[in-house]
């Protein structure tokens, strides 16, 4: 009955601290996961804010269809929209409802080419010289784009990315010492064994190889059940928001949840080891 129970005792030990692993390195998880789609949706922002470039009157159809090939070469582009004098005057009449073709009898509006940049450059300081290298274009009448979004969107992003890392920083020295605090009861629990193995002469490796077993199958059970919890988060959205959460996305996927089974493989073992060489080597009086 007294073997029953105590193996009862340690199952319960080891799903405890398993739990517990899987949880903390859950929310962490989902925290870094949080954070590579903070990104996603603000790249997926910043590359959908268009530089609008205003054709001159005189430029010809042909000289504009070879700029606007130029651009979609260009590192900094992402894509390209050519819009003639007749397409903008319906947008313009979709926007606002009135013809002015009626009533002045030509029509005023430019042909543009909306110029899509990548996320790396759609930010401040990179727009500048790309709308004052675009500018000089022998073609180009006026380069145009909502700065206000430009500066809102970069400062916000930039921000959020900070207090995010931060709090990624913290919630991880949370996860150590949560899983350290669980696993160190669970040794502290075991010391009186630890001790007796020592008196019939065994090794300190020898005491440690089965607790280090413990800790390692602890912590991939732990970061194997986080990682099925961040499946069910990733497919759920994935069905939600398509644009940002993209099916290719899954190499990248694969590399965070192999880190997160990692982390918490390196912090169980390492926990385990050093709580067991704490009671290998306390002095006896210190046991009770």
């Amino acid at each position: 009955m007294a073997k029953k129970q105590k193996s009862n005792t340690s199952t319960s030990s080891f799903a405890s601290i398993v739990v517990s692993i899987s949880l903390v390195l859950f929310l962490l998880g989902f925290l870094m996961l949080f954070l590579l789609y903070t990104k996603r949706a603000s790249d997926h922002i910043k590359e959908n804010i268009a530089v609008g470039l205003f054709i001159k009157p005189d430029a010809r159809e042909a000289d504009i269809v070879r700029l606007k090939k130029i651009l979609d070469a260009e590192l900094f582009v992402k894509r390209t929209e050519y819009i003639d004098k007749d397409k903008a005057k319906t947008i313009f009449k979709e926007e606002v409802g009135e013809d002015f073709e009626d009533f002045l009898g030509y029509n005023p509006l430019d042909a543009s080419i909306d110029v899509y940049l990548k996320a790396t450059y759609a930010n401040p300081d990179s727009i500048q010289w790309i709308e004052k290298s675009l500018s000089e274009n022998i073609l180009v009448k006026e380069v145009s784009y909502k700065k206000d979004i430009v500066v809102m969107v970069y400062e916000n992003v930039k921000t959020i990315g900070f207090w995010l890392l931060i709090f990624c920083a913290c919630l991880l020295l949370i996860s150590i010492v949560l899983i350290n605090n669980s696993i160190r009861l669970m040794v502290f629990s075991k010391r009186l064994i630890i001790r007796t193995m020592q008196l019939v002469g065994a090794t300190p490796t020898f005491i440690s190889k089965p607790f280090i077993v413990r800790g390692l199958l602890q912590g991939l059970l732990g970061g194997c059940i986080s990682v099925g919890l961040l499946t069910a988060v990733v497919y759920y959205f994935q069905q939600s928001y398509s644009d940002i959460f993209l099916r290719q996305d899954i190499d990248l996927l694969v590399f965070l949840f192999l880190i997160i089974i990692a982390v918490g493989i390196v912090i169980s073992v390492t926990t385990t080891f050093l709580a067991v060489r704490k009671y290998i080597g306390i002095n006896p009086d210190k046991l009770y």
